[in-house]
């Protein structure tokens, strides 16, 4: 059995990543009682899928992050139907309904990381669906954000 002090390049980026995600978790008072359990499917599948975007400020320092998941209308009615519903992994790029899964960016960033995810990182995207829960998991508000310009297909 060969053993090493560095990971492969790609584990080492996953690694900082993860990093990123859980400093950032654990200082936002919205996401600092997230289950540590969870991280391998609400962090870990976006990084692989490359469906995650880090914020950071002018030193460098991560400031926030988002993630989105790519679904299908069935993944989608049964994300808006159960609170609990938790995507499995195949899920987060499976169709072409774009999915803001998580939003945590710390307050004094939040507008421009918005514009940043929106105008850099989303910039193709036509249409992004949203939702904001209470703690009980209670759907407080659904949203539509769609870009001018760009032809959203409705079916």
């Amino acid at each position: 059995m060969n053993i090493q002090l560095e990971p492969n390049p790609a584990q080492k980026e996953i690694g900082a990543r993860i990093g990123y995600a859980t400093h950032l978790m654990a200082t936002h008072p919205a996401y600092c009682g997230f289950q540590f359990a969870s991280v391998p499917i609400w962090i870990r599948i976006p990084i692989i899928h490359r469906q995650i975007e880090f914020f950071f400020d002018a030193d460098g320092i991560p400031q926030g992050f988002a993630t989105w998941a790519l679904v299908n209308p069935h993944t989608e009615a049964k994300m808006l139907e159960d609170p609990d519903y938790i995507l499995h992994p195949s899920e987060w790029k499976e169709g072409d309904i774009v999915w803001i899964m998580d939003f945590c960016v710390k307050r004094p960033y939040m507008q421009a990381c918005a514009r940043m995810l929106r105008d850099h990182t989303l910039k193709h995207v036509a249409e992004v669906k949203f939702a904001r829960r209470d703690p009980q998991g209670n759907l407080l508000r659904k949203g539509v954000l769609r870009r001018k310009g760009l032809p959203v297909d409705v079916a």
